[in-house]
């Protein structure tokens, strides 16, 4: 007969060699949630610099939505995630720096380049609102992501989301003025 002790072992040992994969997915899925980030971010600012106004607004609304529903799923799922290696860790705040955060620059313009068609279709004050609600959910995975960051590559997670909550806090000032 099996004792709880010996049940114990055999869950501890397979746990043991489960997890290693586990949070290397982990890894996995958060780059594979940044890169789909990445991806939306490009198909927003595609639509913001086809936007002439009329029906197209509809395009604008839609990336918009779909990026903001992407990033509060990869925020639920870096919420529930393990902690990252420092080199797991070093290889998303690359992505960030080097990837995302040029593109959200090139989206940040893209909506100040057409702040007088939003304004003049009388969508500015949606425009300024949409900043703002993608900066808050963008803030949210920042702060998911830096929970999982060694102590070691905290720096280098709060300079990458320092650089976005610029690149954003100049677009919203812009729409705001």
């Amino acid at each position: 007969m099996l004792s709880i002790k010996n049940i114990l072992l055999f869950t501890s040992t397979a746990s043991a060699f489960v997890l290693p994969e586990l949070v290397e997915r982990d890894a996995k899925a958060t780059q594979q949630n940044l890169t789909t980030i990445n991806t939306d971010t490009e198909t927003f600012t595609q639509k913001v610099n086809n936007y002439v106004g009329g029906p197209t607004i509809l395009d604008v609304n839609q990336a918009q939505n779909t990026l903001n529903d992407d990033i509060k799923s990869s925020t639920t799922y870096a919420q529930k995630s393990g902690a990252n290696s420092a080199s797991e860790a070093q290889s998303l705040i690359d992505y960030i720096d080097n990837t995302l955060e040029p593109n959200i620059k090139k989206a940040m313009n893209a909506m100040k380049s057409k702040k007088e068609q939003f304004q003049k279709d009388g969508y500015g004050q949606n425009a300024l609102d949409g900043l703002k609600n993608t900066k808050n959910n963008t803030d949210s995975l920042g702060a998911a992501l830096a929970n999982n960051t060694p102590s070691s590559k905290t720096s280098a997670a709060n300079a990458a989301q320092a650089k976005i909550d610029a690149d954003f806090d100049d677009a919203i000032s812009y729409f705001s003025s």
